[in-house]
């Protein structure tokens, strides 16, 4: 059922080795037709990227080398992991910043003499584009739409780069541009059908009579296996003594049953703003949000955090609420929907 993602790539490294033109047998060319020979095969996204980033080193040294690929589903921009499985750069770029745009919107790559001398376009990114360090920057584009871009950072002993390099650069691009974007619909189609099948198994799951307990760390269970998390809380609210306290409490990965079926205290946490509102929240930098509501933080080193209501009915009985201590995370609607419906088979 994927053949009509297989067969445009198959088609654009044919077209490849046909239309590259002959300039002998140069390191750059033996190194694109490696590239293009592995991509006829079939390859998961992290293998393509580890090829595309080992290909750039090997004919390019000395150089670091940042792919920027963008999230289907919030779309910024944000480096890739290396082969011991980092991002290379904790920097992520808005689909609405200038360099996206820019990359988009103007032909061909992008070449900068140094960070100092920006196009003005760019200039209200220097700040970050010299933390950074990329002078070289070549866009993935597939149609009209960027998908991301290769960030070069060069030592500064090296000249800048020969027509030859740029030429290997952009040709590498345009290679990678497709297969890397047939490996992420079929990560994609994958992922979906992998939260359907945790949803359904839960379904069944919390329909079975269990001890509140054991409910407690199926409900964990699940929401973990959607939205990978080292700390989880199920608060619920008692309507009528208008109290609020958490069954079900793990923080950085253990569970603190000494801090659960206490009431928390007013002026603390978020919780308290979803049963208000009754909507999903979602913080980019929990303590920032929890300030900007005039509460205290109730969890430390949290940056990204989500929050759910349990609804039955018309009654809201409390919150499930999970964060992350990566400030690279950025939770996205789709993965509050996802505990959204967690929570509402839960409640």
């Amino acid at each position: 059922c994927l053949t009509f993602l297989i067969h445009p790539l198959q088609k654009r490294i044919q077209d490849f080795v046909v239309k590259s033109p002959i300039r002998g047998r140069t390191a750059y060319e033996e190194q694109l037709q490696r590239f293009s020979q592995e991509l006829s095969q079939p390859m998961q996204l992290q293998e393509i990227l580890d090829s595309v980033r080992k290909t750039i080193e090997q004919a390019l040294l000395p150089v670091t080398v940042h792919i920027y690929l963008r999230e289907n589903s919030n779309g910024y921009y944000r480096a890739a992991e290396d082969i011991d499985q980092e991002p290379t750069s904790s920097l992520s770029f808005s689909p609405d910043e200038p360099l996206s745009k820019y990359l988009l919107e103007q032909p061909g790559s992008l070449y900068l003499r140094d960070l100092e001398s920006l196009p003005e376009s760019l200039k209200p990114l220097q700040a970050k584009l010299v933390l950074l360090g990329a002078l070289t920057y070549i866009p993935l584009m597939s149609q009209e739409t960027l998908i991301g871009w290769f960030a070069l950072v060069q030592i500064q002993s090296k000249a800048s780069l020969s027509t030859h390099e740029v030429r290997f650069l952009e040709e590498l691009a345009d290679l990678a541009a497709m297969a890397i974007e047939r490996a992420q619909v079929i990560a994609d189609l994958e992922r979906r059908v992998h939260e359907m099948n945790v949803l359904t198994r839960f379904s069944k799951g919390i329909n079975i009579t269990l001890a509140l307990d054991d409910t407690l760390e199926l409900i964990y269970t699940h929401a973990n296996m959607l939205i990978p998390t080292r700390d989880f809380f199920i608060t619920l609210y008692e309507k009528a003594s208008d109290i609020i306290y958490h069954v079900f409490c793990l923080a950085n990965d253990e569970r603190l049953s000494q801090n659960e079926n206490i009431p928390l205290p007013y002026g603390q946490g978020l919780e308290r703003e979803i049963i208000k509102n009754r909507n999903s929240l979602i913080a980019f930098d929990y303590t920032r949000e929890c300030k900007s509501r005039g509460t205290l933080p109730a969890i430390n080193d949290i940056y990204a955090w989500i929050g759910v209501p349990m609804n039955t009915g018309a009654e809201i009985i409390g919150v499930l609420s999970l964060g992350s201590r990566n400030s690279n995370v950025l939770f996205t609607k789709d993965q509050a929907n996802l505990l959204q419906a967690v929570a509402d088979q839960a409640a």
